[in-house]
C-alpha cells in the first residue's frame, strides 16, 4: 500500500527517508538471531520475508514484530517429537 506523498517509482525515497524506514538495529539483530536458528537451506528465504514484514511498520511495531519472530522461531529438533 502506497503512502500518500511517500516514495514511489516516480518519486524515490531520499537517503534520509530510507534510513528512517530501515528497521532499528535491535529489530535487525532479533531477526538475524531468529534466522540463525532455522535450517541453513531456509535461512535466506525467511530472512527476506522477516525483513520485508518490518518495512512500513512504525519503529515500535518493528521491534515488536522482530521479537515476536524471535520468540516463535523454533530451532531444529527443539520440542519436536
Amino acid at each position: 500500500m502506497a503512502v500518500p506523498g511517500g516514495p514511489s517509482r516516480r518519486n524515490p525515497a531520499t537517503l534520509e527517508e530510507r534510513r528512517r524506514m530501515q528497521p532499528p538495529r535491535l529489530a535487525r539483530a532479533a531477526v538475524d538471531l531468529a534466522v540463525r536458528m532455522l535450517p541453513t537451506a531456509h535461512r535466506e528465504r525467511y530472512a527476506i520475508e522477516f525483513y520485508a514484514d518490518l518495512y512500513g511498520l512504525p519503529r515500535k511495531e518493528q521491534r515488536r514484530q522482530a521479537f515476536g519472530v524471535l520468540v516463535h522461531v523454533q530451532a531444529p529438533g527443539v520440542g519436536a517429537r
